[in-house]
C-alpha cells in the first residue's frame, strides 16, 4: 500500500507540459464559485464538455501544472430504466493543481461540474491531493462515453441500477487502462476505453489481488 501511495506521489509531481499545450485554443471565462452560472445549456456531448473543462483548468491554473484525474457522469435515467437513452445530466472532472515550493510542492483539487440545465459550477479548489487514480492526460481514450454505454448494452449481464458513470484509471497491483465504470458500490460493469471489453469485475484487481491486503498472490 506504501509503494501505491508513494507511485501516486510520484505522479502528481510530473509535468503536464504536452496537456497545457494542448489545450491553447481559446479562451474561457471563468467564474469561481458555489453557483451553476447558467452557461451551459441543452443536451450534453460528453467528449466536448470534457474538452471545455480541460481548456478552463488550463486558463484557470495560469500556467501552473496540474492533472486531471477522473471524470463523473451523472445519467438523467436509471443505466437499467427501459427510458434509458444515454441523456446525460451533469459531468464533473476533478484535477489538482501542483505548485513547486522550496523543499516540494503544495497540491488544490479542483472541481468543475457542467450540468445540462444549470450551466457550469467551479467551487474554490481545495487545499488537498488527489489519491486512487493515474492521471488521465496522456492516457489512451478511444471510446466515447456513448459507446461505452452501447457496450454495457449488447452484454448479457445484469445492468446495475445506478445513474452514473466515472472515467479513471485506478492505481492497483494490475496496469490496466482507463475504464468507464457504471454503477455503485453494490454492482458495477466496467469498459475498456481502448479496447470495448465489458467485465462484471474490476480488471485492475483481478488473478486474486482483490484478496485482503498481506494475501495477495
Amino acid at each position: 500500500m506504501m509503494s501505491l501511495l508513494l507511485a501516486t506521489v510520484s505522479i502528481m509531481v510530473t509535468g503536464c507540459n504536452s496537456c497545457q499545450s494542448e489545450n491553447k485554443k481559446q479562451d474561457v471565462v471563468i467564474n469561481v464559485g458555489n453557483d451553476y452560472d447558467g452557461v451551459v445549456e441543452g443536451k450534453l456531448n460528453a467528449e466536448n464538455v470534457i474538452s471545455l473543462q480541460r481548456q478552463t483548468m488550463y486558463n484557470l491554473s495560469k500556467g501552473v501544472e496540474y492533472r486531471w484525474f477522473e471524470t463523473t457522469f451523472e445519467l438523467l435515467n436509471y443505466i437499467d430504466s427501459e427510458n434509458q437513452d444515454g441523456t446525460i445530466a451533469e459531468i464533473t472532472s476533478t484535477f489538482q493543481t501542483i505548485i513547486p515550493m522550496e523543499g516540494g510542492c503544495d497540491t488544490w483539487v479542483q472541481y468543475i461540474a457542467s450540468n445540462a440545465v444549470k450551466g457550469t459550477m467551479i467551487p474554490q479548489p481545495i487545499h488537498s491531493f488527489f489519491v486512487g487514480d493515474s492521471p488521465l492526460d496522456n492516457a489512451p481514450i478511444k471510446l466515447t462515453f456513448a459507446q461505452a454505454l452501447e457496450r454495457i448494452n449488447q452484454v448479457n449481464a445484469p445492468k446495475p441500477h445506478s445513474r452514473y458513470c466515472v472515467l479513471r484509471k485506478e492505481i492497483a497491483p494490475n496496469d490496466i487502462n482507463p475504464q468507464y465504470i457504471f454503477g455503485n458500490s453494490r454492482a458495477q460493469l466496467y469498459v475498456d476505453a481502448v479496447t470495448g471489453t465489458v467485465c462484471t469485475e474490476n480488471p485492475a484487481f483481478a488473478g486474486g489481488f482483490g484478496l485482503p491486503l498481506g494475501e495477495w498472490p
